[in-house]
């Protein structure tokens, strides 16, 4: 299960931080447990952002 999800998170280039996610995040409903996880993502995401912003200004 835990390689399919990392070949779909490859294939629609998400972050394998989601795939990583996907394995330990829980919701009482599946529409929850997906808005955790995209939740998680947009996090990454905006680290990475960050990341990038200050890298480019040094």
């Amino acid at each position: 299960m835990k390689e399919q999800i990392q070949n779909c998170c490859k294939e629609l280039r998400l972050s394998a931080a989601l795939a990583e996610n996907a394995m330990s995040m829980a919701g009482a409903t599946n529409q929850e447990y997906l808005l955790n996880i995209l939740k998680a993502e947009m996090r990454v995401l905006i680290a990475l952002k960050h990341l990038m912003i200050t890298v480019l200004i040094r």
